[in-house]
C-alpha cells in the first residue's frame, strides 16, 4: 500500500499516541500482527509483553524464567491471518527458541513448546508463512524449524555447517524457497536454496553487517553498516544502488522498517533520534524524538493503516508508539498560478483596452470629486443663511426701567 507523496517526501506530520510502560530493561525486539491490532515486545529482563496497539495496555506478560534476556522475536502467522491471539516464537540469550500460544480456557498465552536450538545468543528469528518454517541463527549456526500437529517445534531440512562468524540476519526471500544469510566480519551476504539444501551464491557488500531488512517488494535489501548509515542494494546481483547517510556516534546494530511497499525506510538512531528517509530521493525527510537522554534506539517497527497513515513503534528502554500521516487528497492548499504574460498582437490590444480603462477610471474618479465639491460649497452656502436668520432673529439687550421716586 502506498501514497503519492510518499514518492517525494515524507510524512506531513507524526504524533505521540501513546506509551507502553512495562519492560524493566532495554527493548531488543518488536513484532506488529498483520492486523495492527497487537504489539510484542521482548527485552533483556527476560519478558516478552503482549500490548493492545489501540490503547497500549499490557494484555498479557511471558517471563522465561530459564535463559534470561529475550534476543528475538518472530510472529507465527500469515499477511491474511485474522486470529485474535497468533502464536509467536522467541529465542534468548542462553540459545534456546520457544513457541507460546494462546489457550482459550485460561485466557492467557502459554509455553507449548521449548528447545536448545544454538549454544549461543539468538540474533534473529524469521518465519516464512508459504511453507510454515521457522529460521532461527545464532553465532554461526543456522537452523530450521516447523511445528508439528502436537504444537511442538521440530528442527527441519539441511542446516550449513556452523562457522566462526557471526550471522547477524536472515531473510526468507523467493517465496520463502530461498533463504539470505548476513554475516556481521566478513560482509558476506549467502543465499541457499531450502529443499534440497543447495548453495547459490556468495557474494560480498561494502560494509560490516549490523541488520539487514527485505523490502516488502521482495527486491531491496537494506543493510545498517555500522558506520555512516544505511545501504541499499538490489537483489538478486547484490548491486549497491543507494546510501542512506548520517552520523552514527555509538557503534550498534540499527534495526530498520520499510512501510508504504518500501517507499519509506524508518531506522534507530544513537542519539535518542529515529530517522524516516524516502527511498526514492535518499532524503532525510522526518525526525522523531523518542528520547532527550541520547540513549540509542535500536529497535523500531511499523504498520500501515491505510494510503495516508502509519504506526510507528520506536523502542529503548521505553516503547512509543506513534502515528505518521500524510494530507489527504483534496485538501492540499492550491497555488496561486502566475499570470499569463500576452504577447504579439494579444498584447497590443491588451495595452490599449488597459489605456481605455484609465482613461475612463480618471473620468469617473473627476465627477465624483467636482459632484462633491459642489456638494460642499452647498453646504457652506447654507450654514451662512441660517447664521444670518439667527443674527436677526435674536433680541436685542434687555431694558431696565426705573421707578420713579416719590420726590420727584
Amino acid at each position: 500500500m502506498s501514497h503519492p507523496n510518499t514518492r517525494t517526501r515524507g510524512f506531513s506530520q507524526i504524533k505521540p499516541l501513546f506509551s507502553c510502560a512495562g519492560h524493566t530493561g532495554q527493548v531488543t525486539c518488536l513484532a506488529i500482527t498483520s492486523k495492527g491490532d497487537i504489539l510484542l515486545s521482548g527485552g533483556t529482563d527476560g519478558v516478552v509483553m503482549i500490548w493492545d496497539m489501540t490503547t497500549g495496555e499490557a494484555l498479557y506478560a511471558l517471563e522465561d524464567v530459564f535463559g534470561g534476556p529475550i534476543s528475538a522475536l518472530a510472529l507465527i502467522e500469515g499477511p491474511a491471518d485474522d486470529s485474535q491471539h497468533p502464536a509467536f516464537c522467541y529465542g534468548n540469550a542462553a540459545g534456546h527458541l520457544a513457541l507460546c500460544t494462546y489457550v482459550e480456557t485460561e485466557d492467557t498465552y502459554c509455553l507449548k513448546s521449548r528447545a536448545l536450538g544454538h549454544y549461543h545468543a539468538v540474533e534473529d528469528i524469521k518465519y516464512d508463512p508459504s511453507y510454515g518454517r521457522i529460521g532461527s541463527v545464532s553465532r554461526g549456526s543456522v537452523k530450521f524449524w516447523c511445528v508439528g500437529q502436537n504444537g511442538m517445534l521440530s528442527p527441519t531440512l539441511q542446516s550449513p555447517p556452523e562457522e566462526d562468524f557471526i550471522v547477524r540476519s536472515l531473510c526468507f526471500v523467493s517465496g520463502g524457497e530461498e533463504v539470505l544469510l548476513f554475516y556481521l566480519e566478513t560482509h558476506e551476504v549467502a543465499c541457499y536454496h531450502l529443499s534440497p539444501w543447495d548453495h547459490r551464491w556468495t557474494k560480498s557488500v561494502d560494509s560490516r553487517i549490523g541488520y539487514a531488512a527485505l523490502a516488502p517488494t521482495g527486491k531491496d535489501i537494506y543493510i545498517s553498516n555500522l558506520h555512516n548509515g544505511v545501504d541499499r542494494y538490489l537483489l538478486p546481483d547484490l548491486i549497491l544502488d543507494r546510501k542512506f547517510h548520517y552520523q552514527i556516534e555509538d557503534n550498534v546494530p540499527l534495526h530498520i522498517a520499510t512501510p508504504f511497499d518500501g517507499d519509506l525506510m524508518v531506522v534507530g538512531g544513537d542519539r535518542g533520534i529515529v530517522k524516516v528517509f524516502n527511498t526514492h530521493t535518499g532524503k532525510l525527510v522526518n525526525m522523531i524524538s523518542h528520547t532527550k537522554d541520547k540513549s540509542p534506539v535500536q529497535v523500531v517497527a511499523t504498520h500501515v493503516l491505510n494510503n495516508h497513515a502509519c504506526m510507528i513503534v520506536t523502542a529503548s528502554d521505553t516503547i512509543k508508539v506513534w502515528c505518521g500521516t500524510f494530507e489527504e487528497p483534496g485538501r492540499q492548499p492550491k497555488r496561486p498560478q502566475p499570470p499569463v504574460r500576452p504577447s504579439g498582437s494579444g498584447a497590443r490590444q491588451h495595452l490599449g483596452r488597459t489605456m481605455v480603462g484609465s482613461l475612463l477610471l480618471s473620468v469617473i474618479l473627476t465627477a465624483v470629486g467636482v459632484i462633491v465639491l459642489l456638494c460642499y460649497l452647498d453646504l457652506l452656502r447654507v450654514a451662512e443663511i441660517e447664521s444670518t436668520l439667527y443674527h436677526i432673529a435674536s433680541p436685542g439687550p434687555a431694558l431696565t426701567l426705573a421707578r420713579p421716586s416719590r420726590n420727584q
